[in-house]
């Protein structure tokens, strides 16, 4: 039964307003009919109660004559809030209850009836965690990669469902974690691209917001604007070396898979007894002057993170490992190539004494 503690509440009031109550409970067919006197306000609670949770009838309502008309009209206000009150607190009850249902369908694996139980709670009465299960199951029946409409129509319900959760509870922060791993999941990357750039608008240096868009580009296979974003977050973080160093590292695994594989590594351009075929480069890759630009980028960014930190052994390491790949665009110029090589094994053997001469670990 539904026993919201504001019931009571609002009944002392009513029965303070100086009001008689005529109410018809069908257990009782006989009308119970009660004027308001010192000491008799329990009476009246007592009947409401039995009428409410009877299923019995509220009747009529009228003054006694002791109370004026603007008491009457306020206790008849308060009474009809009570009923409505009551039902809310039926609704949510039934609510619950459904909710519950939706919680032993889920922990049987069958999402499918869990969302069907769920989406009945929902039209009873709104509740947050309902709304959070939902959203769950949802994305339980969610396949990765698949473009079918049961995948569509499966992230869709739960996008829905974590949007109402955050109507429902604003401060729930696992609704927009929710909301955005759901977008990534059903690669739904223009909806990503426009939140990010939204948050971006509203807080120009956020910078979850641009590790989101570069996420998003990376994984949408839009490398030029991942690259973009990458070297815009090491603009906005001018003194920070990590940021400097992720540009760096991205060019150089941007570069070594697009042929910059070991074949290309044993292959020497310098004239011999014999001549020489260069590897070949496959469609896609990148060479000649892209490659020897990207390169030089990495190198800027990556000098620039030794700047800011001396001893950044991995920048280092890295560093050596772009000119080695910038080397692989100079196959038709050998003095070019080899200065290229030259330089990344100098940079090899200056990490590699760095590494050396580190500090042992502590013992736990």
């Amino acid at each position: 039964m539904c026993k919201p503690n504001v019931v009571f509440c609002l009944l002392r009031r009513a029965a303070r307003t100086g009001y008689e109550v005529a109410a018809g409970v069908k257990t009782n067919p006989a009308r119970a009919q009660l004027h308001t006197a010192p000491g008799t306000s329990s009476r009246l609670i007592r009947i409401l109660h039995e009428a409410r949770y009877s299923d019995g009838q509220l009747t009529r309502l009228t003054p006694a004559p002791p109370a004026s008309r603007r008491t009457a009209k306020t206790a008849g206000k308060l009474l009809f809030l009570l009923l409505a009150l009551g039902q809310i607190g039926c609704a949510e009850l039934r609510a619950r209850q459904r909710g519950r249902e939706g919680n032993r369908h889920f922990k049987e694996g069958d999402y499918r009836a869990a969302v069907e139980a769920y989406s009945a709670s929902e039209q009873l009465y709104p509740l947050a965690v309902v709304s959070l299960n939902k959203g769950l199951a949802c994305r339980q029946q969610m396949l990765p990669g698949a473009k079918s409409a049961e995948a569509t129509r499966a992230a869709d319900c739960a996008l829905s469902s974590f949007r109402r959760l955050k109507e429902l509870s604003p401060g729930d922060a696992r609704a927009e974690q929710l909301y955005q791993q759901t977008l990534f999941d059903a690669d739904r990357f223009e909806d990503l691209v426009r939140l990010y750039e939204q948050q971006l608008a509203s807080t120009p240096d956020d910078p979850a917001a641009i590790n989101g868009l570069i996420q998003v580009y990376t994984r949408w296979d839009r490398w030029d604007e991942a690259l973009r974003w990458m070297g815009e977050r090491a603009k906005r973080r001018p003194a920070d070396p990590e940021a400097h160093y992720a540009v760096g590292v991205f060019i150089y695994n941007r570069l070594f898979a697009k042929g910059g594989g070991p074949e290309k590594s044993t292959f020497d351009p310098r004239p011999g007894l014999e001549p020489k075929q260069p590897p070949p480069f496959g469609p896609g890759d990148i060479t000649g002057k892209e490659r020897i630009a990207l390169a030089d980028q990495a190198i800027f960014e990556l000098k620039r993170a030794l700047e800011l930190r001396p001893t950044y052994t991995e920048a280092l390491t890295y560093l050596g490992l772009v000119h080695r790949q910038q080397s692989f665009a100079y196959f038709d110029q050998p003095t070019a190539w080899q200065a290229s090589v030259d330089s990344a094994e100098a940079l090899r053997r200056q990490a590699a004494a760095r590494t050396e001469h580190a500090p042992a670990p502590a013992s736990p």
